[in-house]
C-alpha cells in the first residue's frame, strides 16, 4: 500500500504526529485514527441540525474522501475537540496523544511547523470580515459618501496632473 501522505494531500494544513510511521500503519491496518480539532469556519466547526451537533466545513469532508480512497476500508476517525483552540498547540504537540491536528497555519511550501510534520492542504486567500445583516440603500449611500476625502483627494490630483502636463505640452510647441 502507498503511504496516504505521499499520494493523497495534495495556507491552512494539518501536522501529522511526529511518528509518521504509526500513521500510515495505523491507515494500512484499518486502525482508529485520532483528529484533534479546534473550530475555525469554514474549515471545521459544529452545527445543530435537529438538534444533534454535527461536524462540518471544509476539512471534514477532505479526511474522510482522502481516508475512503488511500486507507484501508476499515479506517475510522476519532474527531476530538480542543476547546483552547490554537493557543494550547504547543501544549498538544508535546502531549503526542493524536495522529492529527487541525487546522494548522504555515508558510506555503512548508513542509515542517514546529519540527512536526506539516502537509499543506487549503491556501487561505487572507482575511475577511463578514457581518450578517442586511444593509439599506441608505446606509450604503451613507458609508459612500463618508469617504469624500478621498473623491476630493482624487479631483485635486487629476487637476494638479492636468495642469503639469499642459504646462510641459505648452512649453514644447512655444
Amino acid at each position: 500500500m502507498v503511504s496516504y501522505m505521499k499520494l493523497c494531500f495534495v495556507v491552512i494544513g494539518l501536522f501529522i504526529n511526529n511518528v509518521c510511521s504509526s500513521v500510515d500503519d495505523k491507515c494500512a491496518k484499518g486502525e482508529q485514527m485520532t483528529v484533534l480539532w479546534w473550530s475555525q469556519e469554514p474549515y471545521i466547526f459544529t452545527s445543530k441540525e435537529h438538534d444533534l451537533p454535527s461536524l462540518k466545513g471544509m476539512f471534514p469532508v477532505i479526511l474522510s474522501k482522502m481516508i475512503k480512497s488511500c486507507c484501508n476500508i476499515a479506517t475510522t476517525v476519532n474527531y476530538t475537540k480542543i476547546s483552547e483552540g490554537p493557543t494550547s498547540l504547543d501544549k498538544l504537540l508535546g502531549s503526542s496523544n493524536f495522529d492529527v491536528i487541525i487546522p494548522v497555519g504555515g508558510n506555503v511550501g512548508a513542509e515542517t511547523v514546529r519540527r512536526f510534520p506539516f502537509v499543506g492542504v487549503l491556501e487561505s486567500p487572507g482575511v475577511a470580515v463578514l457581518i450578517k445583516g442586511n444593509v439599506s440603500g441608505t446606509q450604503l449611500l451613507l458609508s459612500v459618501l463618508q469617504g469624500w476625502p478621498i473623491l476630493v483627494f482624487i479631483l485635486i490630483s487629476a487637476t494638479l496632473a492636468g495642469v503639469v502636463i499642459w504646462l510641459v505640452v505648452s512649453e514644447l510647441i512655444l
